[in-house]
């Protein structure tokens, strides 16, 4: 490990300049190289802020030798867009009256604006996933243009949220380039290696250290890493490290070990930790930009993007298709999909309950997952009945009633993920032989998360993931079931609500609804089935609309299915920067 890092340091110092040798008491001689180049960098900083003046600021991507020509145009016009999927850009706009903006776009879409008396100057930046959820996140290097070395520089990192909305986190550091973000350990984490010029005992030194990001906070992982690192300042060329000890001497007395982050309470409770965070960091659809290739990995079950260009080429993919009249190709599609169509389904108030696509997957799985895309129009109606995946002993090539019905256990059970009418909240709809009774002593659907805070948004392509995993043996309660919301779990008053199983979440039962409650009792799990030969062998696209006025239009739209043995996770935008070490 110690040779792993003094590589990485190594580096680290390939763009640090004129590193000195030789004990000079304080900055006044050995820093005066810097002072030159800090003066040229004043001059320069003064003539880019006279451009400034009505004007946006972006950055240059570091692969603009390689654009087209058309592209190096748009690269001219200051907008960042090193790498088209990412479909990210920033302004830095001098409003007047001293005051600046900054504002990130996502698909032209402004999704933050942050407001300065005076911004520091953004002289570098990276597009890349640095805190593996698969969005693309901006990070910059600034320099705040008042100090004549050029200290008090460092990192501010723009995380993007599964909503479109970002972050801010900081750090210090005199000098940043891509090649100090590492994947050191391979855990789908990246580590930030910074570099700062310090002063410690009358003494110059290069201090190195490591910070990870995760749950949209800023870790110090200096001793997982052999870190703090430091080399004394000296008038030649020096890549001798001091001796560990006094590194940490000097880390300790510049500052704190974990620095200050921009991020509520709330927010955090909000990330997923644990478990639930490691299955996630291991997404399949994380491995294969767009999804492309994806129904090559062997834990893939099914695929479907509706790109076989008809109808009946859809058609001919499941086994059951009711009212494919209602059904059509559009070319509306979620902001992250490389596909070209969705599958759109079009309700009409007074003429049926909608349609549906039904498959068996054979030959019956203990664990699935099921991800898919949805978009509701803004106008529609309330939806009675959705997206269902279950099992039935044995399986049919259609799908079968039952409801009121609690199952005996050796037959069938479901689960349904659904909008829940007129609240427009995501919970499950499930059926299975544990099933209490509702107030007419008949078993509906039960639900679980009870949350109106889990709005299913209108007018906007959602992300839903479903797990269920079977109860073995047979006679436990020990089977389980999750819902992910852009590859989020749900949390509320400190657990969370969304995964359900033997022990977790705590809550009470009201009839035939689970109320999550961290004072309550544990769940007790679900006993799925009573009978080994019932298995996960079905999924079916529903969409079930009973209360609509007449001639009233839903329009509802799929798109990127995809059933397998793993957690899915939602499409990856923009690939990880690569391990190194």
């Amino acid at each position: 490990m110690i040779e792993m890092v003094e590589e990485l340091v190594g580096c680290a110092l390939h763009t640090t300049k004129e590193k000195v040798d030789g004990a000079h008491p304080s900055f006044n001689r050995s820093v005066l190289f810097e002072v030159g180049v800090s003066f040229m960098k004043s001059v320069l900083l003064c003539i880019s802020i006279s451009l400034l003046i009505s004007n946006v600021v972006s950055g240059v991507p570091s692969d603009y030798n390689a654009l087209s020509e058309r592209e190096r145009k748009v690269q001219e016009k200051r907008h960042i867009k090193p790498w088209e999927y990412a479909r990210i850009s920033y302004e830095l706009v001098q409003m007047g009256g001293g005051s600046d903006q900054l504002a990130i776009r996502i698909e032209g879409e402004v999704k933050y604006i942050e407001k300065k008396q005076y911004y520091p100057y953004y002289s570098q930046h990276i597009v890349a996933d640095i805190d593996g959820n698969r969005l693309a996140d901006l990070i910059f290097k600034y320099w705040p243009g008042s100090q004549g070395l050029g200290l008090g520089c460092g990192i501010v990192v723009y995380l993007q949220r599964e909503n479109g909305n970002f972050e801010k986190l900081t750090l210090p550091a005199e000098r940043f380039s891509p090649e100090d973000i590492f994947d050191i350990d391979g855990d789908g984490v990246f580590e930030i290696v910074t570099a700062e010029l310090v002063k410690y005992q009358e003494h110059n030194y290069w201090l190195y250290r490591c910070w990870h990001i995760k749950d949209y906070k800023i870790t110090n992982v200096d001793s997982k890493f052999e870190f703090p690192r430091a080399i004394w300042f000296t008038f030649k060329p020096n890549r001798k490290l001091v001796d560990n000890q006094t590194a940490r001497k000097i880390a300790s007395e510049i500052r704190d070990a974990e620095p200050e982050t921009e991020v509520s309470k709330k927010d955090v409770r909000r990330t997923q930790k644990g478990k639930a965070d490691s299955v996630v960091r291991n997404a399949l659809a994380s491995k294969y930009r767009d999804d492309k290739g994806i129904e090559n990995n062997p834990d893939v079950i099914f695929v479907e993007n509706f790109e076989e260009g008809s109808l009946q080429a859809v058609k001919s993919r499941w086994e059951s298709v009711k009212n494919i009249e209602i059904m059509s190709l559009s070319t509306d599609v979620p902001p992250v999909s490389a596909g070209k169509h969705s599958l759109l389904m079009t309700h009409i108030g007074g003429k049926g309950t909608g349609g549906h696509l039904y498959r068996r997957l054979l030959p019956g799985y203990e664990q699935l997952y099921v991800r898919f895309y949805v978009k509701f129009d803004p106008n529609c109606s309330p939806i009675h009945h959705f997206f269902h995946v279950g099992g039935y002993n044995p399986p049919t090539p259609w799908p079968q009633g039952g409801a009121g019905i609690r199952p005996a256990g050796n037959e069938r059970f479901t689960t349904g993920v659904e909008p829940f009418g007129r609240k427009w909240r995501w919970d499950f709809y499930s059926y299975w032989m544990g099933m209490r009774s509702s107030p007419d002593n008949k078993s509906w659907g039960h639900d679980f998360i009870n949350d109106q805070n889990l709005k299913a948004e209108r007018g906007k392509w959602i992300c839903v993931e479903l797990m269920m995993k079977m109860n073995d043996p047979v006679t436990e309660h020990n089977g389980q079931q999750a819902l992910w919301i852009y590859g989020k779990p749900w949390s509320k008053d400190g657990q969370i609500i969304s995964h359900l199983g033997k022990g977790f979440p705590k809550g009470k039962w009201v009839w035939d609804s689970f109320i999550p409650n961290p004072e309550g009792e544990p769940f007790e799990g679900f006993q799925w089935r009573s009978v080994k030969e019932l298995k996960l062998n079905f999924l079916w696209v529903l969409l079930y609309i009973t209360k609509a006025p007449p001639g009233h239009v839903s329009k509802v739209w799929f798109d990127d299915i995809v059933v397998a043995k793993k957690y899915i996770g939602p499409i990856n935008l923009v690939p990880p920067i690569s391990s190194k070490y």
